[in-house]
């Protein structure tokens, strides 16, 4: 059963079972938190991994997961300019531990953003192919962008 209690200043918690999806503005996350997701919780050498690291402010949302009080995987969101057409799109990005992986848990965490309504529209841009089938299950309509020629492109 699925239950969603709005908390104040952009907060919200959701529910699924023995899941728990808690949805923060990135910059809020705690020093006990932001260790965590750099060693067990975020892709080597990624760009959010590179921020948590260096104490920079992250923007955007994130919706954290947790299982018995244990962070076990992520959804997150940004405003993000495409400088081919000048477009800002919220992306989407996930992580899951691998040990937790193919259970949906992604998608819940993606869901909890969009249930939170910090991404204003349907459509959201998604750096990987794996991320199409996580944002269409939050019921986002994603928008594939790949890397060319050191530039960010809409696969069309």
């Amino acid at each position: 059963m699925n239950s969603t209690t709005v908390l104040p200043a952009g907060w919200s918690i959701k529910r699924l079972d023995t899941f728990m999806c808690e949805v923060v503005p990135t910059c809020n996350i705690d020093a006990t938190t932001r260790c965590f997701l750099i060693s067990h919780a975020t892709r080597d050498g990624s760009d959010f991994q590179r921020t948590l690291a260096s104490q920079l402010t992250a923007d955007g949302t994130i919706a954290l997961v947790y299982d018995q009080g244990e962070i076990i995987g992520w959804s997150r969101t940004e405003r993000w300019e495409d400088k081919s057409s000048h477009l800002v799109w919220d992306t989407l990005e996930s992580f899951v531990r691998p040990e937790w992986r193919g259970r949906g848990v992604a998608s819940f965490a993606a869901n909890g953003l969009r249930a939170s309504g910090v991404i204003p529209t349907a459509f959201v841009a998604v750096f990987r192919p794996q991320m199409l089938l996580v944002a269409s299950r939050a019921g986002f309509t994603p928008v594939l962008f790949e890397l060319a020629e050191n530039q960010w492109r809409e696969v069309k």
